[in-house]
């Protein structure tokens, strides 16, 4: 159970991580370059042995994908975290399993069980609640912020998703190297950002950049470590959850984040979600 509570705060402070790092005025280039160039390096260095092996031209593909996503998902995190705060955000991310779980049903003929079912709707009742109600008053920033929460839930999972698509396609592959690549490909377009924005990077970009890598790697590695102890049937839903409380908890109490009460209600939502989602394997 330690190694789950790892993952859970790790994950977690890596939203902090981008909190303290606008607030400190890092570029955001600078700050997800640096981040995934010492994510790569540390796969690389454990499974380097692995990285010239040849694979079909679709395993290069959906690798290059999935790096571009987690690229631009990041982005989209960190634009989230500024605009809805750091627990709907994580909440949105949790929830973002509903739709592997829906593609997994019409690609691969997965069975879809009534709980599941339940999960995928109340998904769909809690994404309208994630941000307030637009207002007179207020600005067209926090009025139009309702389309983060919706695309940061899609890319998120899809993004996800790929790594069953990864899980029934490439079965002889090895993870290791999947990850080698997909870490480069996010490497090089967040090299790409960081060149569009032109900003120099300093001393403090590095710092926090290096410190987002090694939570970005703990969060993997240490549930990784989790579910040779705890079945995945388990980890799972209790990582979900656990992340959702902790970012809650956490927004609330370091950022001093005020929810309303679609948001709270939002919360609730996600986690009996996370729960119906997973509850075929409890």
């Amino acid at each position: 159970m330690l190694y789950l509570l790892l993952a859970i705060v790790s994950f977690v402070s890596m939203s902090h991580m981008f909190k303290w790092g606008d607030k400190h005025n890092v570029p955001k280039g600078n700050l997800l370059f640096i981040n995934y160039a010492v994510a790569a390096l540390l796969t690389f260095a454990q499974g380097y042995d692995q990285f010239h092996t040849n694979y079909s031209p679709s395993f290069y593909g959906l690798a290059s994908v999935t790096g571009f996503m987690f690229a631009f998902n990041f982005v989209l995190f960190f634009i989230s975290i500024q605009r809805i705060g750091i627990s709907i955000s994580n909440s949105i991310i949790r929830i973002a399993i509903s739709i592997p779980t829906l593609a997994s049903i019409f690609i691969y003929k997965e069975h879809l069980s009534i709980y599941s079912g339940l999960g995928l709707g109340l998904t769909v009742l809690a994404l309208p609640l994630a941000t307030p109600k637009a207002q007179k008053g207020i600005t067209q920033k926090l009025n139009h912020s309702w389309w983060f929460a919706v695309v940061l839930f899609l890319f998120f999972g899809v993004g996800d998703f790929n790594f069953k698509i990864f899980s029934e396609e490439f079965k002889e592959a090895s993870p290791q190297n999947f990850l080698i690549w997909v870490f480069l490909i996010a490497t090089f377009c967040t090299a790409l950002l960081a060149l569009k924005e032109r900003q120099k990077i300093t001393l403090k970009d590095i710092l926090f950049g290096v410190g987002l890598g090694l939570l970005n790697i703990a969060a993997s590695y240490f549930m990784l470590l989790a579910l040779k102890i705890i079945p995945g049937h388990l980890a799972y839903p209790i990582h979900g959850i656990g992340c959702i409380m902790v970012s809650a908890v956490s927004g609330v109490l370091i950022w001093k984040e005020k929810l309303t009460k679609r948001q709270y209600l939002f919360l609730i939502f996600a986690i009996a979600a996370c729960v119906l989602l997973n509850l075929d394997h409890l």
